[in-house]
């Protein structure tokens, strides 16, 4: 129940940047954080400057249904990672397979990660940038709510679309989840005509039942740049 989903079916709308600013802005307010990366690009680690396992002890954990497995790796006061990476492709291929005729299958990364889980005020997924992936299934049958990055362009709007059918899906085995809301990535000071514009589409495809968040995350390049480079998030920049 104290897990959160970053998900969105397309990449590149700010997955990654929002879980890890996230994770560190939860912990600079006093509560304790388990960032959990499960993209097989494992780019969570890198962007808080620190080295992880490629995702080995993930695999480990899901290919044998074991909690000890996990490996989790301390990046700041308060925020601890569970390492995703290529490593982690076995454990979702595995877990692909199983899920065809065990439904069980999906429940395996909550059986996993509840151990661990308990001991934080909140649980953050970084899921992969791909709807129908079998991480965010996995993701979604185990988090209690979902968070929703988008840009401007239609494709990473189509991805929300998406991402909302697949919450609805997740429903039937997870019916305590529920969509937290869409946050915008992309947009400029000046961009306030758009800003109108996408925010009335927004509303008007979310049916006004999910709070389209308010402000947008405005693009600060040389400042994104910057924190990618030096391993550190907007609050510490």
């Amino acid at each position: 129940m104290n897990a959160l989903a970053v998900s969105n079916g397309k990449g590149g709308v700010g997955k990654t940047t929002l879980a890890a600013n996230l994770a560190v802005g939860a912990a600079l307010a006093g509560w304790t954080v388990l960032l959990v990366d499960l993209d097989p690009q494992g780019n969570i680690v890198g962007d808080l400057g620190i080295e992880g396992d490629d995702g080995e002890g993930l695999r480990r954990a899901i290919l044998l249904d074991d909690p000890s497995e996990i490996h989790i790796v301390t990046a700041r006061e308060g925020v601890d990672i569970v390492p995703g990476g290529l490593a982690s492709r076995d454990a979702w291929l595995i877990l692909s397979e199983k899920s065809r005729t065990d439904e069980a299958a999906l429940s395996m990364l909550g059986r996993v990660l509840e151990p661990h889980a308990a001991a934080y005020d909140l649980v953050v997924f970084d899921t992969p940038p791909a709807a129908g992936h079998i991480a965010v299934d996995a993701a979604l049958a185990t988090a209690s709510c979902v968070v929703v990055p988008t840009r401007p362009d239609a494709a990473s709007v189509d991805g929300l679309a998406l991402t909302a059918q697949a919450c609805v899906q997740a429903r039937t085995k997870n019916p305590a989840l529920r969509v937290l809301g869409v946050v915008v990535f992309g947009l400029g000071s000046g961009d306030k005509a758009m800003r109108r514009t996408l925010y009335a589409k927004l509303n008007d495809l979310l049916g006004g039942h999910v709070p389209v968040f308010e402000p947008p995350i405005r693009d600060a390049r040389k400042a994104a740049v910057d924190q990618r480079e030096s391993g550190i998030v907007a609050a510490e920049y």
